[in-house]
């Protein structure tokens, strides 16, 4: 009796480790443009991943990261896309802000250069 407890007992701990069945929602974070990619074409595809409890997203991009120079950012949505033109050629660095009634968050800072 008791070796069966502690085998599902087991079973359920794996389970709950590898994710598969786990409630725990992922932190925002961005999917395209992927880091350190290199773009052709000055149409900019954003893509994120939401986060729990965030009714909003910004996505903010500059040429540098202290998002003080050349900065854009997008209108408001409850969307995980959004695209736009960069206007110069270089690097930028991009992320997203998760606004929840309360707060707001901001995904890691990524980077991209158009060429």
């Amino acid at each position: 009796m008791h070796t069966m407890f502690h085998l599902r007992l087991l079973q359920i701990i794996l389970i709950c480790s590898s994710g598969v069945g786990s409630f725990f929602a992922q932190p925002l974070s961005g999917i395209l443009p992927k880091n350190e990619s290199n773009l052709s074409n000055f149409n900019v595809s954003f893509q994120w991943n939401g986060a729990p409890n965030v009714l909003n997203y910004r996505v903010q991009f500059a040429s540098n990261n202290t998002f003080s120079s050349n900065y854009s950012q997008s209108p408001l949505t409850n969307l995980t896309s959004w695209s736009s033109f960069v206007p110069t050629q270089g690097t930028y660095y991009w992320r997203v802000k998760g606004y929840t009634a309360n707060d707001s968050t901001c995904s890691p800072t990524y980077t991209f250069t158009y060429f």
